[in-house]
């Protein structure tokens, strides 16, 4: 450390730059040395961009941060996550109200315990008092998920990034600037008001990606207050992202008097329950032929695709509800002929989708890919003998016994977040019935996952196992293998 100073002041303003925004960070770098510590004083920009956490010590620093941050536009977060709401991060958040006109960036997330809210005193003096944000670009607020949501009163005629979660606000108005491009609305109340997201598609014309979430019990608006979606010059011409969370009437009515004559980009509807007809009903009409398919369990959401890139989501977010692979697929083929159109496959529980691809197959004679997503202890396939004791598996594990057959397959890959040996592939392989006419092509998504047996040539393995006729190594794996 003792050449240290000798770092020219365009060196240490680069490292400056990398360095994490957190408030206690910025206060050990110019602790290093004099030299650092002058250095970090005459650059603005240094303090300007902060992340202030729960600690005393952040929040007593907020008045030092930005009296070193000059005339600089500011760029503040606040993590207040640690479950409590003492006196000074309230103090924290209101030493920034005489410097209101510069801030551009203002992040606050909150999470308090059980059922309390968040004290009023903490956001009221900056979020909730009226306050004219001239320069603010983005603001995102994640109030405390239970008691009552905080309010946000304000305006930011600039703003370009609204994203807003368990907040509230008496006038959502008064934050939906023209200069609107991405908006989130999400958990702001229940049984939110639909007026909001008629005012959006008034009032952001530039606005591409909408989220909101208004669900009521039951519908409670009449047909004439969706009249009112159908009187524009156009609505939301700008919009390529909606996403609804709404009553299943109101989802209908939304899509079909807002845009019925029109196919966005990306649509994805979330419904408390799993209403495959009513979800289709309002998303698919005026797409192509379906080539993707995609049932994620965990995030229980349904994802098609058309011929062209449209993009369909459909959600299910009622714990007693969830899309059952059987009669998702059915639907989706009885209705829609998926079936007969789809390319691309990623599933996530292998002997489900065996059964019913029995009685509803891909029927595409070449070009089917099929992405296997599953856990690595899915693979364990009793049907195959490997000679070694098998690893106790968890209780709602699922073993790959059945034997997939898709006569248009042509690429097979394994993906997904889990854990993925090398052993697991193989066992998997002789459970899919490749065409008789060509080689399927074989992907591992994440090549280094396999090289976690000791003692394993990936490579070595690999060419002994696709020596024959049925399977062929991506050019992609090859590649990681021999690097």
């Amino acid at each position: 450390m003792s050449n240290i100073g000798l770092l020219v002041p365009d060196t240490l303003a680069e490292i400056m730059d990398r360095l994490p925004p957190d408030i206690n960070q910025k206060f050990t770098f110019t602790q290093v040395s004099r030299y650092w510590r002058d250095v970090s004083l005459g650059n603005h920009l240094f303090w300007s961009s902060f992340t202030c956490g729960p600690s005393k010590a952040d929040c007593f620093r907020i008045p030092i941060v930005l009296e070193r941050s000059g005339r600089a536009m500011l760029h503040a977060r606040f993590q207040f996550t640690d479950g409590h709401t003492p006196a000074w991060q309230g103090d924290a958040m209101a030493a920034l109200v005489p410097h209101v006109a510069r801030i551009e960036t203002l992040e606050a997330e909150f999470w308090v315990y059980s059922n309390y809210s968040l004290p009023p005193r903490t956001v009221e003096a900056l979020l909730n008092s009226n306050l004219v944000f001239p320069a603010l670009q983005t603001l995102r607020l994640q109030g405390p998920e239970y008691g009552h949501p905080p309010l946000v009163q304000l305006t930011a005629p600039q703003l370009r990034t609204l994203d807003v979660e368990h907040f509230d606000s008496g006038n959502w108005a008064s934050l939906f600037s023209s200069s609107l491009e991405t908006i989130r609305l999400y958990h702001t109340r229940w049984g939110i008001s639909l007026q909001p997201l008629l005012d959006i598609f008034d009032r952001c014309p530039r606005a591409w990606r909408v989220v909101y979430d208004a669900y009521t019990w039951s519908s409670s608006y009449e047909d004439d207050f969706f009249e009112a979606f159908t009187r524009r010059q156009p609505l939301a011409p700008a919009l390529r992202e909606l996403e609804l969370r709404t009553d299943d009437a109101d989802l209908s009515r939304i899509i079909k008097a807002g845009f019925s004559d029109v196919v966005l980009p990306t649509l994805t509807a979330c419904l408390y329950g799993s209403e495959m007809d009513v979800l289709t009903e309002a998303l698919l009409p005026g797409v192509g032929p379906l080539v993707v398919f995609e049932l994620d369990h965990g995030m229980q959401q349904v994802e098609l695709r058309d011929d062209v890139g449209h993009i369909r989501r459909l959600q299910c977010w009622n714990d007693d509800s969830s899309f059952e692979v059987d009669y998702t697929w059915e639907h989706l083929c009885v209705h829609y002929d998926l079936h007969k159109t789809v390319r691309e496959l990623r599933i996530s529980r292998w002997n489900e989708y065996v059964e019913i691809f029995e009685r509803y197959p891909p029927q595409l004679p070449d070009g089917i890919t099929l992405i296997y997503t599953g856990a690595a202890h899915s693979y364990m396939a009793s049907s195959v003998s490997t000679g070694e004791e098998e690893e106790e598996e968890e209780e709602d594990s699922e073993y790959v016994t059945k034997t997939m057959r898709i006569p248009g397959l042509a690429r097979l890959e394994f993906s997904g977040e889990y854990p993925l040996i090398l052993k697991s592939v193989l066992r998997i392989l002789p459970l899919v019935e490749p065409p008789a006419a060509r080689k399927v092509e074989v992907c591992i998504r994440n090549m280094k996952l396999l090289t976690t047996e000791t003692g394993i040539d990936p490579f070595g393995v690999f060419q002994r196992a696709f020596s024959g006729d049925c399977w062929a190594i991506c050019n992609r794996c090859i590649s990681h293998c021999f690097h």
